[in-house]
């Protein structure tokens, strides 16, 4: 096992603001107006509706601003409008070009953390070699604190630990310790159960280093979005299966719990569930490709061998003894076609005892999570799991007394903050 401590270095931390310094308002790059104004975080940060739907309860998280009766997030529109016009403009047919798709994952994000975030480089030795993983911890880090381990998205093919390097920073700011970003080999060129393994080797090397890098072992949570959610859970399947209960609570974002629904309880894909405004139902297929029995077949072929087991706990961890998972937080799309497996996932959990939360954030698709700066959801899903992780609870909320604080703050050009966050 080899562990490379280095400060600074690739990925480094651009943040020189001191330990009580105001955040910068985060700009937008078209037109210089500003990304988005606090009192929408504000919004996204008051308990929202509780409903019940498919055996499962969910906090509904309305759009913050105005975008009219079941329309999608008029920042989110902005981006799958530009995704739909490069589809309409792409050839028909052909082969998928796997470099090109690489090149273009990603994209510049804001560094919103107020307080100095540090780095260091670690690797793990995996079963195809060394998995690299930065590391984001705050300058004034207190003993005992906790730390997560973060898995990226990208479908298993495409993304990297640094789509998700300012994501990982502001963790680390808001839990108080550090996150461990995950860069684990992609396929085609490696396939099942490589990815899982090197998650797990991850955890192998984390959890002897929390003496040298101050953090309590039994606070060690795993996080990850899209393709990550699914690996942050197989963690959770393969540690149980070790003998061992290292991971203290799971955050899965919009997560591939299922490659198969057959056998998934109260599982409906009816396009019914998804209720989009007329003049916007156009793009609600490419919206819920995600989750599709196509999209599977398509993930299985770059992800997994032929014959491989689609049931198998660690690629498909709803198939999992429901036991086996710690106390965990969904964070869901209302248009996403992932959302319904992963409802369907948290009522399993829920029949077996095992304490759940579940967010639906209302306009929203797949993918805004790493989307820092660019759609405040984001930074509130952040000050969520914070929230989770610090708190060690899954009920979160602002208090009265909270609400009265923030809602005396002036927005411009000053953060907004909340302690319990």
């Amino acid at each position: 096992m080899k562990t490379v401590p280095k400060e600074s270095g690739m990925g480094y931390n651009k943040s020189r603001y001191g330990k009580d310094a105001v955040r910068p308002v985060p700009k937008l790059t078209k037109g210089g107006k500003d990304m988005y104004d606090d009192a929408l975080l504000l919004k996204l940060l008051n308990p929202g509706k509780i409903i019940e739907s498919g055996g499962c309860r969910i906090e509904v998280k309305d759009v913050p601003d105005p975008a009219g009766e079941n329309k999608i997030d008029p920042r989110f529109l902005e981006m799958q409008m530009s995704l739909f016009k490069m589809q309409m403009e792409r050839p028909a047919g052909g082969e998928v070009d796997l470099e090109g798709l690489r090149n273009r994952m990603g994209g510049f994000t804001p560094n919103l953390c107020r307080t100095q975030i540090r780095t260091r480089y670690l690797e793990a030795d995996g079963p195809a070699g060394p998995v690299p993983v930065w590391v984001y911890y705050p300058r004034y880090q207190q003993d005992d604190a906790p730390a997560l381990i973060y898995v990226h998205g990208g479908g298993f093919y495409i993304g990297s630990a640094f789509d998700t390097e300012n994501v990982c920073r502001l963790l680390a700011e808001h839990i108080g310790g550090p996150v461990f970003n995950v860069d684990y080999s992609l396929a085609p060129e490696q396939k099942f159960p490589v990815q899982p393994q090197e998650v797990y080797a991850v955890l192998e090397l984390v959890s002897g280093l929390a003496e040298q890098l101050r953090f309590d072992p039994q606070k060690l949570y795993a996080a990850g979005d899209s393709a990550g959610g699914n690996l942050a859970a197989a963690l959770a399947v393969m540690d149980r299966a070790a003998g061992q209960k290292r991971i203290a609570g799971q955050i899965l974002i919009y997560p591939v719990v299922a490659f198969t629904h057959e056998g998934v309880e109260g599982y409906d894909r009816d396009f019914g569930i998804f209720d989009m405004a007329d003049d916007q139902k156009f793009l609600l297929p490419s919206m819920t490709f995600f989750g599709s029995d196509t999209a599977n077949e398509q993930l299985l072929g770059y992800y997994a061998n032929e014959g491989q087991d689609p049931c198998d706990p660690r690629l498909s961890p709803y198939f999992a003894d429901p036991e086996v998972f710690p106390p965990t937080m969904l964070v869901l799309s209302e248009y996403d076609g992932l959302r319904p497996e992963g409802e369907c996932f948290a009522a399993k959990l829920g029949k077996a005892g095992v304490p759940y939360k579940v967010f639906r954030y209302r306009g929203m698709g797949h993918g805004f999570f790493d989307k820092i700066g660019q759609f405040p959801q984001s930074e509130a899903v952040v000050r969520e799991i914070a929230g989770f992780i610090r708190r060690g609870r899954l009920e979160k909320g602002l208090s009265e007394e909270q609400k009265k604080e923030a809602a005396g703050r002036v927005y411009d050009k000053q953060a907004f903050g909340v302690d319990s966050y």
